[in-house]
């Protein structure tokens, strides 16, 4: 049960990576897709205020405008309007802060100890009754480093351990 549960979260995991990779190559490529357009030589190039980001799995898409200088007698000056760099860079900002949590999770959920599990490793150690067990399983659960420890070991040593604990409790 406990591997289903890894093999599901691995594979969570693996979608949102790839989710994450895609927005973030859609991302650059629209940066290099008008970075040309910005580095034009006489003529004002500026993007759309509102760029549209179409659905990331069909591809992105922007439409861009060129401005270019007026010859009337009054005209504004043109003001260059920032190119939806700073929209890319926040988005893969907020893209690696979210892969950063998701990483943080995944290193907290590794860490836990299965309760399922662990009770039941105890449980099948023979030789003890079941009160001694469950107090044991309570003793154990208690402290993750024991939990872990516990069930690292293999049957013979997980008895021998279970021993040591009852020599100890009872002094």
């Amino acid at each position: 049960m406990n591997n289903q549960k890894n093999q599901k979260r691995d594979e969570i995991v693996a979608a949102a990576i790839a989710a994450c990779t895609a927005g973030i190559l859609s991302m650059v490529a629209l940066y290099l897709e008008h970075a040309e357009d910005l580095e034009t030589n006489d003529q004002v190039t500026s993007l759309d205020e509102d760029v549209e980001l179409d659905d990331i799995n069909e591809g992105m898409e922007a439409s861009s405008k060129q401005l270019r200088p007026t010859t009337s007698t009054y005209s504004k000056p043109h003001v260059k309007k920032p190119c939806s760099t700073n929209r890319i860079a926040k988005t893969m900002s907020t893209m690696a802060a979210n892969l950063s949590k998701l990483a943080q999770v995944l290193d907290q959920s590794s860490d836990e100890v299965s309760v399922d599990e662990l009770y039941e490793k105890v449980m099948k150690v023979e030789g003890f009754d079941s009160e001694f067990l469950v107090e044991a399983f309570e003793y154990i659960y208690s402290d993750d480093k024991k939990a872990r420890t516990f069930l690292s070991l293999n049957g013979r040593q997980r008895k021998i351990w279970l021993l040591k604990y009852l020599h100890s409790r009872n002094g």
